[in-house]
């Protein structure tokens, strides 16, 4: 049955125009072409210009959003807005103290993620909250197997991103999207849209705090297509911390370490060359 291809889409396609536009473009025809399910934006944006209004709309008016992640993707100033519009649901409930797992989970019911062909895949999904990570995605040439998957969650989503949230809410959304976007991309300084309401974490670890680790890495890595960098200043903290417990812990037992700062580059072989000869480390 034909569709009136003026009305609101059911579904729509994210993508980067120069690594996935064959296969959007498949699964959009799969859907039914202009007269289907899928929204699919052909209109090239260039950098410093205003994100159409139209696009905003298919966005918040969509029940689900497919998104075809890869290296390009998550260098894209416009499909990181994109995605972090179809986030936005999800934004609102953990902000929320009192919003429940389950909650939580169904506010991601409506993303759909397509994998690139080659390598990075588990990289990339380290840019989504932690139920998108844990779930098995379709490649982004496998369009049958897409299809089903959409066709299984228009049964299940019954409501549109927008309607997922306040009226008020959902404006401010897109008038973020439209005001953000018609400024020149990349910035040098990101303010993250998130609010700092933190929960207390469990002790000293980092238990049950997956959804807010994403919120800061998102914002502070992902929305600004800077995924190795923050990957390298992460790594660098962790070996940092690492370093600094093992100093502690070998200070209480009587053997002296060099300061944490010269750690990375020769801290660590003095370590082990005191642990050797030093007897107060095998007693403690």
């Amino acid at each position: 049955m034909k569709r009136d291809a003026s009305a609101p889409k059911q579904v729509f396609i994210s993508y980067a125009r120069k690594s996935a536009n064959e296969q959007a473009k498949a699964l959009y025809e799969a859907l039914g072409g202009n007269e289907g399910l899928a929204y699919l934006d052909t209109q090239k944006i260039e950098d410093g210009d205003r994100f159409p209004t139209q696009l905003a709309n298919a966005i918040l008016t969509a029940r689900l959003f497919v998104a075809f992640v890869d290296d390009s993707y998550f260098r894209s100033w416009f499909c990181l807005r994109e995605l972090r519009t179809a986030l936005a649901p999800f934004d609102r409930l953990i902000c929320s103290p009192a919003s429940q797992a389950v909650q939580k989970d169904r506010a991601l019911d409506h993303l759909v993620v397509a994998m690139p062909e080659f390598g990075g895949g588990s990289a990339l999904l380290e840019n989504l909250p932690a139920t998108l990570r844990n779930t098995h995605w379709p490649k982004a040439s496998d369009t049958e197997r897409l299809v089903k998957l959409i066709h299984r969650g228009l049964q299940t989503v019954n409501v549109s991103i927008g309607d997922h949230l306040l009226s008020n809410d959902a404006e401010a959304i897109r008038e973020l999207l439209l005001v953000e976007t018609s400024l020149p991309p990349p910035r040098q300084l990101v303010k993250p849209h998130f609010p700092g309401n933190l929960t207390p974490s469990l002790q000293e670890r980092f238990v049950g705090r997956a959804d807010d680790l994403f919120r800061i890495h998102f914002a502070l890595s992902t929305l600004r297509g800077e995924p190795a960098r923050t990957a390298a200043i992460s790594g660098a903290v962790e070996v940092a911390a690492a370093l600094a417990k093992l100093a502690w812990r070998l200070s209480t037992c009587g053997v002296s370490v060099p300061p944490t700062t010269q750690a990375a580059s020769s801290g660590l072989p003095q370590i082990k060359e005191r642990l050797a000869s030093n007897s107060n480390f095998m007693a403690c």
